[in-house]
């Protein structure tokens, strides 16, 4: 096609994608993201292996050398290089070198995911692995993801998480994801709520002040949002404090008595007994082990 500037036309890439596969991707980019709390690069060799064993995150294994078998409640993978495997939370799942290998390269990526999940992305409900298209662009901003973390560990997470958001878009356009959808959306109402509880969560507010904040009855609102989420809105608020403070002990040497309140709990001994009861263990603990990772 001719144009001022000679034989040039546009090309829309009409072909790279289907109608369907941008509203899977537009479906990611509006959705919320699983909160980071680790991410680091593991050099195995043998011996090795990790024995049957839960853990209360979601983590992704993303192979970047050798080979490497997972068995878990949702059957055996097989992993090479370029493979995503995410385990949700309270998956069983043991790992072992596959047959004729001894050494590889592993990210591995500790997230909690929200609290529900309407959106299906992967690492939700089942393990899943899945093949990367572009590997070596993905691994290398995980390198700096991890490196970055030395000196700046709350920006590298959330380097990690826009990462991560990629990663899903990529999935997506290669047709390995084919369904997202946004309980936010199912009403606005509720997308405003979500939008005051996460930008005051650490004050003192409940479900009144929530409720008053989109214009609604008390009780109302509490029905309307337990039919969308499938959790009250009290239980919401308190679990979305909980991963703000799992969040804060992982990567924060904060005192308890400064953590609390930041979280929105009335104090230390508040905060220690409620968070014993929902992980069955201490929050000194819980910030012990994860600094043995």
């Amino acid at each position: 096609m001719a144009t001022k500037y000679g034989n040039e036309k546009k090309d829309r890439l009409k072909h790279l994608i289907s109608a369907e596969t941008a509203n899977v991707m537009s479906g990611i980019l509006e959705s919320s993201m699983p909160t980071i709390l680790k991410v680091s690069l593991w050099q195995i060799g043998l011996p090795w292996q990790v024995d049957e064993r839960r853990i209360d995150d979601t983590m992704l294994w993303a192979v970047y050398s050798g080979r490497f078998v997972c068995r878990t409640d949702d059957g055996e993978f097989q992993l090479e290089p370029g493979n995503l495997l995410f385990v949700p939370a309270g998956r069983m799942h043991a790992f072992r070198f596959a047959d004729g290998c001894s050494s590889g390269k592993v990210f591995i990526v500790h997230m909690l995911y929200p609290l529900f999940q309407g959106n299906h992305l992967p690492g939700s409900c089942a393990c899943s692995m899945f093949s990367i298209e572009h590997s070596d662009y993905f691994f290398s901003a995980l390198m700096r993801a991890v490196a970055m973390c030395n000196f700046r560990q709350e920006e590298a997470l959330r380097y990690a998480r826009d990462t991560l958001r990629q990663m899903f878009i990529e999935l997506a356009a290669s047709g390995q994801i084919d369904a997202v959808e946004k309980v936010e959306n199912a009403d606005p109402r509720i997308g405003a709520a979500l939008h005051f509880l996460r930008m005051h969560f650490s004050e003192n507010i409940g479900v009144p002040e929530i409720a008053a904040a989109v214009n609604l009855h008390d009780v109302q609102f509490r029905v309307i949002f337990l039919k969308a989420t499938g959790i009250s809105p009290y239980q919401y608020l308190l679990r979305y404090r909980l991963q703000k403070a799992v969040v804060k002990l992982i990567n924060t040497t904060m005192p308890l008595e400064e953590l609390a309140p930041a979280c929105g709990f009335r104090s230390s001994n508040h905060f220690c007994q409620t968070f014993r009861k929902h992980f069955n263990i201490s929050p000194i603990e819980y910030r012990r082990r994860w600094s043995e990772l």
